[in-house]
């Protein structure tokens, strides 16, 4: 589903990546594709080594906001390889976050899963699967504190101008992945 590396086009200050990245090919079938990332984020500190949370809204408005802006690092660094043949793909991803500063939100009912530390590894397998009208699809993606999330899904034509379309997602309330677009 498109270039695993792309230029970032958007406005959004803190979902992007600063850095370097490769996409190797290992061979006919196998790919590898390594980034690494550097870049300074918003987000509001209550201490000399820690905050509370990541601001999204790119607001530098008046002092309050301005002592926010660009005050955590953020380093990335993931890759993931590829095997792809006429009917399948199947592929192995990894990225780890780490900051400088501990991320330490204040502990509500409503943040009880959230990410606290200063690091954060995610880990997945995906994987479609092609053969003549049926498309399987999915991923299984697991958080360091062992938490899991999963996508999986079939398209089916059964002719007659019939099609099907499943869809099963299941997310622990504490997966973390601090850049996830999750299918909710």
């Amino acid at each position: 589903t498109g270039e695993p590396l792309q230029r970032y086009t958007s406005v959004d200050e803190n979902r992007h990546f600063r850095g370097v990245g490769a996409k190797l090919q290992l061979g006919k079938k196998t790919d590898l594709v390594v980034f690494a990332s550097s870049n300074r984020i918003d987000a509001s500190q209550f201490a000399k080594d820690s905050v509370s949370s990541f601001l999204t809204s790119g607001l530098h408005r008046d002092y309050s906001e301005r002592s926010f802006e660009n005050s955590l690092r953020q380093q990335v660094v993931g890759g993931r390889i590829e095997l792809e043949t006429v009917h399948f793909r199947v592929r192995a991803n990894g990225v780890w976050f780490g900051y400088d500063k501990t991320i330490a939100p204040t502990i509500q009912p409503y943040n009880r899963w959230y990410f606290r530390g200063r690091s954060l590894l995610n880990t997945s397998i995906d994987y479609t699967v092609r053969h003549r009208g049926l498309y399987l699809f999915g991923e299984v993606a697991r958080s360091e504190n062992g938490a899991l999330a999963t996508v999986n899904g079939m398209l089916a034509s059964l002719g007659g101008g019939l099609d099907v379309a499943l869809c099963l997602r299941h997310l622990e309330p504490d997966y973390q992945a601090p850049m996830a677009r999750a299918f909710t």
